[in-house]
């Protein structure tokens, strides 16, 4: 016996020291990966006056998407500036060899520079190229790039007024671990609600703005309209000149000479070298035994586009600091479509084709009738004679004369066609240009969080609809107070969601009894259950080598001239503004919140499914909470001591005294009245820092009590009156007075002749515990 009781004993004891009090403590952050997702645990509570931290990991998830312009338009711009024959063009155009090099650098150096933060794949040339020198010359450095990216719009909601709102960017911070974005938001004493929306720059017309930037800064001279009307007037005169007089042309005489000076320059590309003595030796050679009239036909070519050569050398720092955008196309107008413009001028074309038919159409007319005219004649005159020869002469002219007019109405006529058919082309394709030269921002997240104050306290239970609804602040929390609002929230949604929530009555208990109870159950029996640089030449006789490099160059017109003519065609008109990125209005993802009503009848059980009605056979998650009563009065049984002292003396049914005690140690049961309405499932001692706010204070003045209870041996006769204080919910501390309604024996010549009752008090100390643990450890010791 003695060891049973020694063993319930320890199992008693155990169960109290084995009690867990969770802290649900939250630090108030915000965190995204780089897809724009939220991530972590979000705040399930947010307090009014305090901070919100935001941050952000690029190199986590998939956020590449946003990013593939930018890489795509650098990436092909320093593929093609390492193309040879791109480069020698770019140099007939007037763009200094020595800058093609470094602006190629530039743009590989600054995608390395910002791959080791965005989440972006290199192409394997851009991977191996060395960047000592972090500073760039044709771009923006990565790092100043990098801190305008994202930005978050808040709006502060408060109860009553107009909201707040601002922006907030997000700055790239390094830690020894590893980068991230980051910043705070300071949430205003009067904020109920907080709503934020994460947005990205458009990387591409960002990176366009900052070089603009840069432009008016360094007071690079952009092309003025009047420049380039003026240009355009000279182009045309030129284009004009160069169809009546330089068309392609062949000179019989200098053909082998042409051949052979071909050759050694195919071999010399083959090989991949530069030109020895001997090939300049050879060459001179050939070229000294040119004809004069192909001479003259190289040099006035190469003199036609030398006006427009030089202006474009002269713009040249202005071209080459949007070759990133246009993705190495060399131009003045960066921010058009090639096709996009093509559009007026093949309008242009058309409308003179149209002419030019016309013409020739009117032309047809006399040969025809002439025609028609000598046929008759050849027929009068018979088959002898001379006017019958002199007729059909004329007949044969006029009949040749109208075949080539024929001829050349059909080739005008299929050209037109030809040109009909691109315009139709382009138009057909004209919203497709619009939309490509407009740009968007990136909406990545919008969301909200509720803000808690004195008076109002907001709950949110976090799931993400990426997992599944899974919880995201673990463990989760099972319960909540009848004066505190919950809300269900999803994040990382891509489609609304569908919320089912049941309500059904549910009981409480303490935490003590909860932690007790089974452990005396138990004992009772109870089961609960790289860059190509430019040629460089060897030393040779300088007036040889002069003479051929000349000759080579005219050569390199002559033999690009329609290339040059269609460039330079397009370049000299007015330049197109900067893109601007118009607001996204879609998220990529969203929170989803479903408020619960607040409980007027609690304690409730709350069981919630959270489901996708898009996706029927989809994930879903099934989750309950339970919704607590505050409580005014509670039961309370204890053991108190008091100090009343006085026996209780009565008369004996044979004429004797009885006597009793009504003081000591004595066993109470009463009601505990709570000024403060208390909080029953409270883990927490009467003061501890672990306690949410929410959930009262670190001292909870809401555990100071009033008790009103009576003796369980002398219920009638002994009770008291007293204040108490929970140290945890379900074990009190009480002192007060202990009422007695004593009895005193009355005399009548020395015998008892009845008793009177007095009314008596003493002070008394005690500590009660929850009835329901009472009850257990009754059943216990039956």
């Amino acid at each position: 016996m003695q060891n049973v009781t020694h063993f319930r004993a320890i199992g008693f004891l155990t169960g109290i020291l084995l009690t867990v009090f969770p802290a649900y403590c939250q630090t108030p952050a915000l965190t995204f990966n780089g897809a724009g997702e939220i991530t972590g645990s979000p705040p399930e509570v947010l307090h009014a006056g305090s901070k919100l931290e935001v941050g952000l990991s690029l190199n986590e998830g998939e956020g590449a998407v946003y990013y593939r312009d930018l890489v795509s338009r650098m990436t092909d711009a320093f593929l093609s500036l390492q193309n040879e024959k791109t480069l020698e063009t770019y140099r007939l155009m007037g763009i200094s060899p020595t800058l093609l090099p470094v602006v190629r650098r530039d743009i590989g150096c600054f995608l390395k520079g910002v791959s080791g933060v965005l989440p972006i794949s290199l192409h394997p040339d851009i991977e191996v190229l060395v960047c000592p020198n972090p500073n760039v010359q044709y771009v923006r450095k990565a790092n100043d790039f990098l801190q305008k990216l994202y930005q978050l719009e808040v709006s502060q909601l408060p109860r009553s007024g107009q909201a707040v709102r601002e922006r907030v960017p997000l700055f790239l911070q390094t830690s020894p671990a590893k980068e991230k974005f980051g910043n705070a938001i300071a949430i205003r004493p009067e904020t109920s609600r907080l709503n934020y929306a994460l947005r990205l720059e458009n990387p591409s017309v960002l990176m366009a703005k900052m070089q603009q930037d840069t432009l008016l800064k360094l007071a690079i001279m952009v092309p003025t309209e009047g420049e380039l009307r003026q240009m355009g007037r000279l182009f045309d005169a030129w284009e004009k000149e160069y169809a009546a007089n330089y068309k392609p042309k062949t000179f019989p005489p200098d053909l082998p000479s042409l051949k052979n000076i071909q050759k050694i320059l195919d071999d010399l590309e083959a090989k991949g070298g530069t030109l020895s003595n001997q090939d300049y030796t050879n060459l001179a050679t050939l070229i000294g035994g040119l004809s004069a009239p192909l001479r003259k036909h190289y040099t006035g070519v190469k003199a036609g586009f030398d006006p427009f050569v030089k202006f474009l050398s002269d713009k040249q720092n202005y071209a080459l600091r949007w070759l990133w955008w246009t993705g190495g196309r060399l131009t003045l107008h960066p921010f058009e479509l090639a096709e996009a413009f093509q559009v007026p001028i093949l309008n242009g074309q058309i409308s003179a084709g149209e002419s030019k038919v016309e013409s020739l159409r009117l032309q047809l007319v006399g040969p025809t009738a002439r025609k028609a005219a000598f046929e008759k004649q050849v027929e009068k005159e018979g088959v002898v004679g001379p006017a019958f020869q002199k007729a059909l002469d004329s007949l044969s002219t006029a009949s040749g004369q109208l075949a080539r007019l024929t001829v050349a109405v059909q080739k005008e006529e299929a050209g037109l066609k030809q040109k009909r058919d691109r315009l139709k082309s382009l138009v057909a394709r004209r919203s497709e240009l619009d939309a490509a030269l407009k740009t968007k921002d990136f909406l990545v997240y919008e969301g909200t969080f509720f803000v808690s104050d004195a008076d109002h306290l907001s709950f949110m239970r976090n799931h993400d609809a990426r997992r599944g609804y899974l919880p995201m602040n673990l463990p989760i929390r099972q319960e909540y107070t009848e004066n505190q609002q919950v809300n269900l929230m999803v994040y990382n949604a891509r489609d609304s969601v569908k919320f089912d929530i049941a309500f059904k009555p549910a009981t409480e208990a303490t935490p003590l009894a909860e932690v007790i109870n089974p452990v005396l159950a138990q004992l009772s029996g109870i089961d609960f259950s790289q860059f190509i640089n430019a040629k460089t030449l060897p030393g040779a006789d300088t007036s040889t080598q002069a003479a051929v490099d000349r000759f080579l160059t005219e050569k390199a017109y002559v033999d690009n001239a329609d290339q040059l003519l269609d460039f330079f065609g397009r370049e000299f008109h007015p330049i197109a503004p900067l893109p601007v990125a118009e607001k996204d209005t879609t998220p990529v993802f969203f929170t989803q919140v479903e408020t619960t009503l607040l409980d007027t009848l609690p304690p409730r059980r709350v069981t919630y499914t959270i489901s996708n009605p898009k996706q029927p056979k989809g994930a879903s998650f099934k989750s309950q909470f339970t919704i607590n009563k505050l409580y005014r009065f509670l039961p309370a049984a204890g053991v108190f001591y008091s100090g009343y002292d006085e026996p209780d003396v009565t008369a004996g049914a044979k004429g004797g005294l009885n006597t009793a005690s009504l003081g000591g140690l004595r066993t109470v049961v009463g009601l505990k009245i709570y000024p403060f309405p208390t909080y029953l499932r409270d883990p927490y001692f009467v003061y501890s820092r672990k306690r949410l706010k929410e959930f009262g204070p670190a001292f909870d003045y809401r555990k100071f009590h009033l008790l009103l209870g009576a003796d369980v041996a002398k219920p009638t006769r002994s009770f008291v009156t007293g204040v108490g204080l929970d140290l945890w919910s379900g074990i009190s501390l009480q002192t007060g007075l202990h009422w007695v309604r004593a009895q005193q024996p009355l005399f009548d010549g020395g015998q008892p002749a009845g008793s009177r009752n007095l009314l008596k008090n003493a002070l008394y100390t005690g500590i009660s515990i929850d009835p329901a643990v009472v009850i257990q450890l009754i059943n216990l010791f039956k």
